[in-house]
């Protein structure tokens, strides 16, 4: 999915970037088949629509430090709930570029907005 269409995406302020998960909602390029509306719209498991967000730079980089302590118990070596590539956050690097966490290696990055990553939806419980 592309995070955004919009290269005119008003870029939130530092102290919010990286822990407020809707802190795009008013300012991102909601059109179908983005990465933010993918999650918006998701309704898997009897969870109503709006309940999946996209989540933070923070929350992505979290989930590959629990993946990898996962994998290094020989019992789940096997385990991969991600593919090794670049997953959009919400949290932003400028204008027209975001946060992409790669779950073969662990780094962070940016990425331009219009290119294409995976996405991996969270919610809270």
């Amino acid at each position: 999915k592309k995070w955004s269409d919009n290269t005119t995406t008003q870029l939130q302020t530092e102290t919010r970037k990286y822990w407020d998960r809707t802190y795009t909602l008013a300012h991102i390029d909601k059109t179908a088949g983005l990465a933010y509306d993918y999650c918006y719209n998701l309704t898997i498991g009897d969870v109503a629509k709006g309940t999946w967000y996209l989540p933070t730079q923070a929350q992505l980089a979290a989930m590959w430090g629990i993946l990898r302590g996962i994998q290094g118990n020989s019992s789940y070596a096997d385990y991969s709930a991600f593919f090794a590539s670049n997953y959009w956050s919400s949290s932003e690097y400028s204008v027209n570029y975001a946060w992409v966490v790669n779950f073969g290696n662990g780094s962070v990055s940016n990425c331009s907005k219009t290119s294409s990553c995976r996405v991996r939806c969270v919610r809270d419980l």
